[in-house]
Formats: C-alpha cells, sequence, structure tokens
C-alpha cells in the first residue's frame, strides 16, 4: 500500500507538475502572441529547443523508464507543437524528440525506431492540420478531435509495437499509463484552446473598446461647440447630446450665415450605434457643406439639398428626420423647417408655451427632388426656441411610461435660467424619470435666446 502511494505521489510530482508549468507557459503573452500570428524561423527554433529541453527532461527523470511513457512523452509534445505553432515544429520536435529516446534506455531499436517515426508522423500531420486549417480556436472541436485521434492512433501502434517486440515490459501497466497520459494530453490541448479564445476575445473587446471610445470622441467634438452669442449678447445657443450607445445617431449643429443670420439643425438618423453615427456624420457634413451658398437660402432649401444627396447612394436605406431654422438676429424673425421630426418649442418671455407643429411629413434620404415648405414666427427678447430629438419624450421609466411632452413642456415652463441650464434640466429630468430603466436612444437637445441684437462667436 505504501508502495503504491509512494509510486502515485513520484508519478505526480514528475508528470502532472510539469504539465501544469508547460500550461502556465502556455498562457503567457509572449506565446499568445506568437500563437495569434505567423511565427519566425528563430521563435521556431527557440520552440524546438524548449520543447526537447522538455522532454530530456522528463526522460532523465524517469526512474520507472517505461518505454510507453518515453514515446507519449515526445509524441504529445510533437502534436501539441504542431497544432498551436505549425511552420513544422511539430515535425521537428517528433523526429529530433524521437531521436532522442533513441538513445536512451535498454530497449530495442524496433521500439524506439518506431518513436521516432509515429512522433514525427504525428507532429507533421498537425503542423500539416495548421497550415491548411489556421489557428486552433478556429474550429475547436475539429483541433481536439483531430489531436486526440492522433494520440490515441500513436498509442495503438507503439502497443502494437511492443507486443511484437522482445521489450522487457509490463505491457498492462505501461498502456495503463499512456492511457491516463491521453486522458491529460486531451484536458491540456483544451485548456490552452480555451485560453487562446479567452486571450483573443478580449484582446479584440479591447481594440474594439478603445476604437468606440475614439469614435465617441470624434462625435462629440463634431457636436459639440461652445456656447454661441452675437457681440452685444443677441443671441445665445447651446445644445446637449447624450447616445445611447458609444456612438449614435442624433446631432445639432449651428454656424453663422453672413453677420445677421445664425443657422440651427437638428437630427436624428434612423438605427443607433456605428450604421446611425456614420450616417450622422454625412447628414451632418452635408449641411455644413450648404453653409458657403446658404446666404439667401431658407431651411427648407437646406433639408432639399441634404435629402437630394442623401438619395443618391443609400444602399441602406437610412433615413434622418431633421428641424433646420435660421434666426436673424436683428429682427427675430425665425424661420424654420421640420421633416418627420418631434414638434419644437417657443417659449415667450412670459413663460407662456408655444409648440411648433411639424411641416413637412416624411424623412430624408429616401425619396428625391422632395419640396418642403417653411413655417415662420417671431421671436420677442427673452424668448427661448427649443429642438430636440424623440429619446427625450420617449424615454422610459421602468413600467415602461414614456417620459412623454406634458414633462417637457413643465421643465421648459419651469426654467427660469439661460439655455445653458434649460438643456441640462432636460436631460437631468429624462435621466431621474428613467432611473433604473437602460437608455433606449440618444438624447439630444438644443435651445437659443434671442436677446435681439448684434452677433458674435465667443468662449
Amino acid at each position: 500500500m505504501l508502495v503504491d502511494i509512494y509510486t502515485i505521489i513520484t508519478r505526480i510530482n514528475h508528470y502532472v507538475i510539469p504539465l501544469f508549468i508547460i500550461y502556465v507557459i502556455l498562457r503567457s503573452r509572449f506565446v499568445y502572441t506568437m500563437l495569434i500570428n505567423k511565427i519566425t524561423n528563430i521563435q521556431a527554433v527557440a520552440i524546438v529547443g524548449l520543447s526537447l529541453l522538455a522532454i530530456e527532461a522528463v526522460h532523465l527523470n524517469n526512474p520507472f523508464n517505461e518505454v510507453m511513457l518515453m514515446s507519449t512523452t515526445v509524441i504529445s509534445v510533437s502534436i501539441l507543437s504542431g497544432m498551436l505553432f505549425g511552420r513544422f515544429t511539430g515535425t521537428a520536435i517528433g523526429f529530433l524528440g524521437g531521436s532522442l529516446a533513441l538513445l536512451q534506455g535498454e530497449h530495442g531499436l524496433t521500439v524506439k525506431l518506431a518513436v521516432v517515426v509515429i512522433a514525427t508522423l504525428g507532429g507533421f500531420l498537425a503542423d500539416q492540420y495548421k497550415t491548411r486549417y489556421g489557428a486552433v480556436w478556429e474550429n475547436s472541436a475539429l483541433a481536439l478531435k483531430l489531436a486526440t485521434t492522433l494520440f490515441i492512433g500513436a498509442i495503438i501502434v507503439v502497443t502494437i509495437v511492443l507486443l511484437t517486440s522482445e521489450a522487457n515490459v509490463t505491457l498492462l501497466g505501461e498502456v495503463t499509463i499512456s492511457f491516463w497520459k491521453v486522458i491529460g494530453f486531451c484536458i491540456l490541448f483544451y485548456l490552452v484552446q480555451n485560453f487562446i479564445v479567452e486571450r483573443y476575445n478580449i484582446n479584440n473587446y479591447d481594440v474594439l473598446a478603445g476604437e468606440m471610445l475614439f469614435a465617441r470622441r470624434l462625435q462629440m467634438d463634431l457636436v459639440s461647440h461652445k456656447v454661441q452669442r452675437c457681440v452685444d449678447e443677441s443671441v445665445r445657443v447651446f445644445g446637449a447630446l447624450h447616445p445611447a450607445k458609444d456612438v449614435g445617431g442624433d446631432w445639432y449643429d449651428y454656424f453663422m450665415l453672413g453677420e445677421d443670420k445664425l443657422c440651427l439643425v437638428i437630427g436624428d438618423v434612423s438605427g443607433k450605434g456605428v450604421p446611425a453615427a456614420l450616417f450622422m456624420v454625412v447628414g451632418c457634413m452635408l449641411c455644413r457643406a450648404f453653409k458657403d451658398d446658404a446666404q439667401n437660402a431658407n431651411p427648407a432649401e437646406v433639408l432639399e439639398w441634404v435629402n437630394n444627396d442623401l438619395c443618391e447612394n443609400n444602399k441602406a436605406k437610412m433615413f434622418i428626420t431633421a428641424v433646420c431654422a435660421i434666426l436673424d438676429s436683428k429682427t427675430g424673425e425665425l424661420i424654420y423647417s421640420n421633416v418627420g421630426h418631434t414638434k419644437a418649442y417657443i417659449k415667450k418671455k412670459d413663460g407662456t408655451i408655444v409648440e411648433l407643429p411639424v411641416t413637412n411629413k416624411g424623412v430624408l434620404g429616401f425619396f428625391g427632388n422632395k419640396k418642403y415648405s417653411n413655417s415662420t414666427v417671431q421671436l420677442e427678447p427673452n424668448d427661448i426656441f427649443l429642438t430636440y430629438t424623440d429619446g427625450v419624450t420617449e424615454a422610459q421609466d421602468t413600467n415602461a411610461v414614456l417620459f412623454g411632452s406634458e414633462r417637457l413642456e413643465k421643465v421648459l415652463s419651469d426654467n427660469r435660467g439661460t439655455v445653458e441650464s434649460l438643456c441640462e434640466s432636460i436631460v437631468m429630468a429624462v435621466n431621474d424619470f428613467s432611473a433604473g430603466n437602460e437608455q433606449s436612444d440618444d438624447i439630444t437637445v438644443l435651445a437659443v435666446e434671442y436677446q435681439n441684437l448684434d452677433c458674435r462667436s465667443t468662449p
């Protein structure tokens, strides 16, 4: 009984612990880098050299000098290296490792030559798998099945060789040990393959997360402006954008047309995420491109031009709802055109809320050569024009109740501060209302306050 316990402990020290160390090494970032890229000749030589040192160490520390242990060690290392690294590493390890086995022990030449041939063949087939099918994580089930088949097949062949040779071995013990080594090899291969998938996914996620963060910054830089004022603070405009995902399809923009007119645009692209953000950039840039030619244009003409350009190459069938408004800073005349967007509001100086209806049905990007209409309102000093996207009114609480127009109008009515505080109050009210519920749509607001003075832009 004591001998059996000693034997088990000895085998754990000699075989299980080295396998664990090999697994830890294979999990290193250096090895992972080689696994996902084509290894160089120098790296291939290093892998072969280190593998041979490991095989030699197992042979030298083998107190039982089993033939099957010697052969299965070489076979397992050659197959594992071939499946993971390729570039003839498995073939080289199988041949050179078998040659090491050939020089050791007192067993017959037939057995040793069989080890050389089987290990070399196993490593070669594993190399060919890597060359033909690529990385093992691309088809893990097939890779594990093939590796297991190769190893078990090699064990069967070696067993037959032992049966027909004159080697003085205890066959039942040898085969039992080797069979358990097959199971251990499969477990090791499975763990390594799972680690590769895990690290590969994590690295891809890190790269994607970094790219999405950069894309978010680009989008926010695109729509974020300093507070726009006129030279004597006649007009003050402010916008806020909060995408539902890293990037979104909402945008707002404002810019001067000549010295006296301020153009404001807000848009909402169908969908969310990256596709919507890309289409959003197109819409935003088209509005900006029209800036130099729009000195005497009206909002409907701006949106007609954008719509026609979007329709030319819109195979994805995405669309935009938008509001374009032009405010004359000297007269207070506000001309706006609303194509399928949410209704806008005017908050009068006395606190009265005036609803501005949608002027045009449809959307931008579907049907070309559409004609849109304008509406005109007269702003008095301290009047505020507010527009927003449906992410505000369609925000939901945990009971799927919508934020709605009434709550928005109340926030607008209660606000007594600047356009900055108004926009921030709306966003805060929506977030408080939908607390505990994931944001389902982009939230964007744009507000302008008229003071009837000349215009400039200051920080």
